[in-house]
C-alpha cells in the first residue's frame, strides 16, 4: 500500500527511501541536514497518524514500540511537540515508549499459548 500508517510511520518509511533507519536516526542525531529532514518528514507523518487516532478513540496513553523508539527524547520530544501542536483539543495524553520493547508481540503470544494450553 501507499500512504498508509504502515508505510510512513514505521522502518518502512526509510526502507521505501533506500535506507536504514537507524542510520537516518544517527546521522540525523549528529547534526546532518538531509538526514534531519527525512526524520521530521517522519515525524510529521507519525505526529498525524498519532493525532487523528487519538482523537477518534480518545485514548489516554499511546506507547510506541518498535527499533525507532528506541531514539528515546530524540523522537518522543519533538513528536510530543507536534502532536501538542496539531491537535484540535488540549492534549493531555502521554505519548511513551512501550514498556517491553520489541518483545511485546512475544510475550502476548506466549501469554496467549498459555491460557488457550497450546
Amino acid at each position: 500500500n501507499r500512504g498508509c500508517i504502515e508505510t510512513v510511520c514505521s522502518a518502512k518509511f526509510f526502507e521505501n527511501q533506500g535506507l536504514a533507519a537507524k542510520e537516518v536516526i544517527d546521522k540525523a542525531k549528529a547534526g546532518d541536514q538531509q538526514s534531519l529532514e527525512i526524520f521530521n518528514e517522519y515525524l510529521g507523518y507519525l505526529s498525524d497518524a498519532i493525532v487523528s487516532v487519538s482523537m477518534l478513540l480518545d485514548t489516554e496513553v499511546i506507547a510506541l514500540g518498535g527499533g525507532i523508539s528506541q531514539a528515546g527524547d530524540f523522537l518522543f520530544d519533538p513528536l510530543r511537540k507536534l502532536v501538542e501542536e496539531k491537535s484540535f483539543f488540549k492534549f493531555p495524553r502521554k505519548i511513551v515508549p512501550t514498556e517491553l520493547g520489541n518483545k511485546a508481540g512475544i510475550i502476548g503470544a506466549a501469554i496467549l499459548g498459555k491460557e488457550k494450553n497450546v
